[in-house]
C-alpha cells in the first residue's frame, strides 16, 4: 500500500487549535478555567503585510514569556510561579504555532499588554514556482 496521508501537519495543527478553543469555550460556559498550563486563546490574522498572533496569557509577566520564530513557526514558552495558601507550584508550557505563510523572523516584534501577547511577524514575499527544465 502506498504511503497515504490524509492529513498534513498544517491541518493537524489547525485541528488542535480549533479543538483547544472549543474546549476552552466549553469550560468558560460552565464557569470553569481550562485545566493545565499552556496557551490561552489564540487569534491569528493577516494585517497589512504581516501575520499578527494574539495570545491571551493571564497571570504572566513579560519576563516569564519566551518567544522564538522561524519562517513558518512561532514557538511560545513560559513559566508561571503560582504561590498562595502556603502552597507553591510552578507550571511551564511550550507551544508551537504553525503560521499561515512565510514570515521574516528577524523583524518580528512582540508586545505584552493587559494579559495579551501580540506578536507581529512581517510576511515574506511569496516565491513563485519556477519551471525546471529536464535534460535527457
Amino acid at each position: 500500500m502506498p504511503d497515504f496521508r490524509l492529513w498534513g501537519e498544517r491541518e493537524l495543527v489547525k485541528l488542535r487549535q480549533d479543538m483547544d478553543r472549543m474546549f476552552e469555550a466549553f469550560c468558560c460556559d460552565l464557569g470553569l478555567a481550562p485545566p493545565g498550563p499552556g496557551l490561552g486563546r489564540i487569534r491569528i490574522d493577516r494585517e497589512k503585510g504581516s501575520v499578527v498572533v494574539r495570545i491571551f496569557l493571564p497571570g504572566l509577566k513579560p519576563e516569564e514569556i519566551r518567544l522564538s520564530a522561524t519562517k513558518n513557526i512561532l514557538l511560545v514558552s513560559g513559566g508561571l510561579d503560582e504561590s498562595g495558601r502556603g502552597i507553591s507550584s510552578q507550571s511551564s508550557f511550550t507551544d508551537r504555532i504553525l503560521l499561515p505563510c512565510r514570515v521574516d523572523p528577524e523583524r518580528t516584534q512582540a508586545v505584552y499588554k493587559k494579559q495579551v501577547l501580540t506578536v507581529t511577524l512581517p510576511m515574506l514575499p511569496e516565491t513563485g514556482r519556477k519551471r525546471v527544465a529536464i535534460s535527457d
